[in-house]
């Protein structure tokens, strides 16, 4: 989506939302690319930055920490 509703109490704009009930992660195009992008793009950190986003989506979606997510990572160790 482009830009998430903001509330009358909003302090920060979001970047990303995950909706449990349908199992939906929304990704919010414009605070990503206008208010992250402080100091010129960069494909790289741009793709990086985005990545951030959807593990920290991701891993509220399903209720774990993000760098439970990193493939080898046992959290029972």
């Amino acid at each position: 989506m482009d830009a998430p509703v903001l509330g009358v109490n909003s302090t920060r704009v979001r970047r990303w939302s995950a909706r449990a009930e349908t199992m939906t992660i929304v990704i919010y195009r414009l605070p990503i690319l206008r208010l992250d992008n402080l100091t010129g793009s960069e494909p790289l950190a741009d793709r990086v930055r985005i990545e951030h986003y959807v593990f920290e989506a991701a891993a509220e979606l399903i209720g774990k920490e993000p760098w439970e997510l990193i493939f080898g990572n046992d959290s029972e160790d």
